[in-house]
C-alpha cells in the first residue's frame, strides 16, 4: 500500500516539476510583475481594504495570500489623485512595498534578498487555574514572534521567486509540561470518542495537551535559552512561486484566508500557523479563479512512523466584480482521503459534489458578497453549506451551515484613519463533522526533551475553518486607529455563546463518529451548564520607534471573564482526555508586550 502512495505522489511531483519548468522557460520574457507573495501579516492587506472602503470599491479579492502582481493589479483600481492627508501616506506606504525588488543583483536574471529580526516579548495572566491551556490565551503561539528569525529571498526575472525562514523560538508544546515540578502531567493519551473521524475513537499512540505547564504560570517569555524548549519544526514560511502578469502557481508553506470576516472565515481561515498547499490562481479586472490543493496531516501517532494514507483539501473558487461597488464569490470544495491517490479526481474542473464516494469525499459549498453601498461603508456576509436533506433523502442526518455577517467603515480622523466593524455570526452544531470524511485537522508537534527525554509528537486538533467551528454564536466589534508608517491604537469586543459541540464531543448520540451525525441539539446547545458564555475586551497599540534600523514597540491588554468556561478534565491517572464546563464564572487579565529589532 505504501509502495502505490509513493508510486502516485512520485507522479504528481513530476507533472508539477514539469509546469514550472515550462512556466520558467515561456515567461523569461515576461511584464514586469513580481511573483513574490505577499504575507497575510503585511500592511498591505489591511491598506489596501481601508482604500476601497473609503472609495466604496467593494471590497479587494479576498482569497489570500497576493503576489506583487495580483497586488499591483488590485491596487491600480484606487484614484490616488482623490487621495490627501492619512489615505495618501498609507497609498504611498503601499506603492513603496509592491514596487520594491531584491536589492542585491546576481546577474541579468537572479537577484537575492533577506532580512533578520529579533523580538523581545513578554507575556503575564493573572488566572493560572483556570487558564491553563494554550487556547485559553488570547495571543497564542500562532500569535507570538520568535525570539531571532532569518528570512532568506530569491527572485528570477519577473517570473519565478523563492522564499524562506528560519527561525529560533519557543516550541508550542515542551517537555516541561511533563510534570518539571511534580504537580501533574500536562498531556493525555486517549479521548472518549476521538476527534471526529480524523483520530478515531479506540485508537492508542497518539498524545493530546491538556494544561501546559508555561501556560500556569503568571510570567514567561519569548526567551528560550535551552534547546529542549525550541521548536525545531522551521521554516515556518516557504514558498516557491512562477506566474506572469495575471496568474501564478504557487507550491508553498505558508498561512491561507479565504473570505470576509473579522471573526473568522468558514472554508480555509488564518488562525492557523501555516497550511501546505499548491495552489493556482488567475486574476483579472472583473473575475478571479483560485484552485487550490492543502495537504493534511493523517499519521497521529506520536512515534516516528511513516504515513500509510494521504488526506487532501480540493478548493476551487470563482470570485465576480459585476461592478466597482460589488463582489461575489462562490466556491466548491471537497475533502479527500485514500491509501492510492487517483490523479483524475485532482482536475479543478469538477464538480465536485457529484464525487459521490461516501468514503472517500466529503463536499462544502460556500459564498461571500460584498456590497460598498457609500463611500466609506461596506455590508457584507459569509454563508457556508455543509450539509443539507434533499427532497429524496431523511432527516437521519442534521443540517450543517454557518451565516456571518457584517457593516465596516472607514474614515479620517486627525491624522490617522479610522475603521470600524461589527459583525455576527452563528454556526450549527454539526458543521464540519461527518462520519467516514470530516473538516477538522490537526498538526503535529516535535516535543524536545532534556537528556533526550519525552521525545514524541504532540497532536494540536483543530478547525480549517471557522476558528470556534460549529455550535456557536458570535458578535465581535473592532476599531482601529491606524498613523500610516507609524502606528496603530485597537479596541476589539466580542461576545460568544458556544454549545456543548467541541473537537472532543461526539456528532452522534450513540457515541461512534463513525456514524452520521445525528446530534439532536440547536445552537447553542446543552444544558444551561453545558453552554460557555465568554466575553473578551482588548486594547492594543503597536508603534514605530525607529526607521534605521527598523524597531517596533507593541502592547495588549485583554480581559477574558467567562460563565461554565470550557477546560480539559483533571487528569486521573487513565490518560483520558475530554472537556469539562467549570462551573459558574471566572476571568482572566492577560498582557502581551514586545519590542522588534529587524535590518
Amino acid at each position: 500500500m505504501r509502495k502505490k502512495l509513493r508510486y502516485a505522489f512520485m507522479i504528481i511531483l513530476v507533472f508539477l516539476s514539469a509546469i514550472f519548468s515550462v512556466s520558467a522557460i515561456s515567461l523569461a520574457s515576461a511584464g514586469a510583475t513580481s511573483q513574490e507573495v505577499i504575507p497575510l501579516d503585511s500592511y498591505v492587506y489591511e491598506g489596501i481594504d481601508s482604500l476601497y472602503l473609503l472609495q466604496g470599491l467593494g471590497t479587494a479579492t479576498t482569497s489570500r495570500p497576493w503576489t506583487k502582481a495580483q497586488a499591483r493589479l488590485i491596487f491600480n483600481r484606487i484614484d490616488g489623485s482623490r487621495l490627501s492627508g492619512a489615505f495618501r501616506a498609507s497609498y504611498d506606504v503601499i506603492e513603496k512595498e509592491i514596487s520594491s525588488i531584491l536589492p542585491v543583483k546576481l546577474d541579468d536574471v537572479f537577484r537575492l534578498g533577506g532580512g533578520a529580526s529579533a523580538s523581545f516579548e513578554a507575556y503575564a495572566h493573572a488566572n493560572t487555574q483556570d487558564f491553563m491551556m494554550e487556547k485559553d490565551w488570547v495571543r497564542g503561539f500562532t500569535d507570538r514572534r520568535p525570539l531571532l528569525k532569518l528570512n532568506l529571498d530569491l527572485s528570477a526575472g519577473n517570473w519565478g521567486y523563492i522564499h524562506s525562514d528560519l527561525q529560533y523560538g519557543r516550541s508550542r508544546y515542551t517537555s516541561e509540561s511533563y510534570s518539571p515540578d511534580g504537580t501533574g502531567d500536562g498531556y493525555g493519551t486517549d479521548t472518549q470518542h476521538g476527534i471526529g473521524v480524523v483520530v478515531p475513537s479506540g485508537k492508542a499512540g497518539f498524545i493530546l495537551p491538556t494544561s501546559l505547564y508555561s501556560m500556569r504560570q503568571h510570567f514567561q517569555s519569548s526567551m528560550s535559552l535551552t534547546t529542549a524548549l525550541v521548536d525545531i519544526q522551521t521554516p515556518k514560511r516557504a514558498v516557491f512561486s512562477v506566474g506572469g502578469g495575471n496568474w501564478n502557481v504557487s507550491l508553498a508553506k505558508d498561512r491561507l484566508s479565504w473570505g470576509n470576516g473579522h471573526s473568522g472565515n468558514f472554508i480555509v481561515d488564518d488562525h492557523v500557523d501555516f497550511h501546505d498547499y499548491l495552489r493556482f490562481t488567475a486574476f483579472g479586472d472583473r473575475f478571479a479563479y483560485d484552485s487550490s490543493i492543502i495537504f493534511l496531516d493523517t499519521n497521529f501517532s506520536s512515534s516516528q512512523d511513516p504515513d500509510t494514507d494521504f488526506r487532501i483539501f480540493l478548493l476551487h473558487r470563482l470570485e465576480f466584480r459585476p461592478w466597482d461597488t460589488v463582489t461575489l464569490v462562490v466556491s466548491e470544495n471537497v475533502m479527500y482521503k485514500n491509501d492510492v491517490a487517483n490523479l483524475s479526481y485532482l482536475n479543478p474542473a469538477y464538480i465536485y459534489h457529484n464525487l459521490n464516494n461516501h468514503d472517500m469525499f466529503n463536499a462544502i459549498a460556500h459564498a461571500e458578497l460584498d456590497w460598498a453601498f457609500s463611500p466609506g461603508w461596506n455590508v457584507y456576509g459569509q454563508f457556508v453549506l455543509d450539509q443539507a436533506r434533499a427532497p429524496h433523502e431523511d432527516a437521519s442526518q442534521k443540517g450543517a451551515w454557518g451565516l456571518l455577517g457584517g457593516v465596516e467603515h472607514a474614515c479620517i480622523v486627525g491624522a490617522g484613519i479610522l475603521t470600524t466593524s461589527l459583525e455576527a455570526a452563528m454556526t450549527t452544531p454539526v458543521l464540519y463533522r461527518r462520519d467516514e470524511v470530516d473538516f477538522l485537522m490537526f498538526r503535529k508537534y516535535f516535543v524536545l526533551g532534556q537528556s533526550g527525554e519525552y521525545r514524541s509528537f504532540v497532536l494540536n486538533p483543530d478547525y480549517i475553518g471557522y476558528p470556534y467551528g460549529g455550535d456557536a454564536l458570535v458578535l465581535q466589534w473592532d476599531v482601529s486607529w491606524r498613523v500610516p508608517g507609524q502606528g496603530v491604537l485597537g479596541f476589539r469586543l466580542m461576545g460568544m455563546r458556544h454549545g456543548k459541540m467541541n473537537l472532543l464531543e461526539s456528532h452522534h448520540t450513540g457515541g461512534n463518529n463513525e456514524e452520521v451525525p445525528d446530534y439532536p441539539g440547536a445552537t447553542p446547545s446543552g444544558t444551561a451548564d453545558e453552554i460557555e458564555t465568554r466575553i473578551h475586551a482588548q486594547l492594543s497599540g503597536e508603534w514605530q520607534v525607529m526607521d534605521r534600523p527598523n524597531v517596533s514597540a507593541r502592547v495588549s491588554l485583554d480581559w477574558v471573564g467567562a460563565w461554565n468556561k470550557y477546560s480539559f478534565t483533571e487528569d486521573d491517572g487513565s490518560g483520558m482526555v475530554a472537556y469539562r464546563n467549570l462551573p459558574g464564572f471566572t476571568h482572566d487579565f492577560q498582557l502581551t508586550a514586545g519590542i522588534t529589532v529587524s535590518i
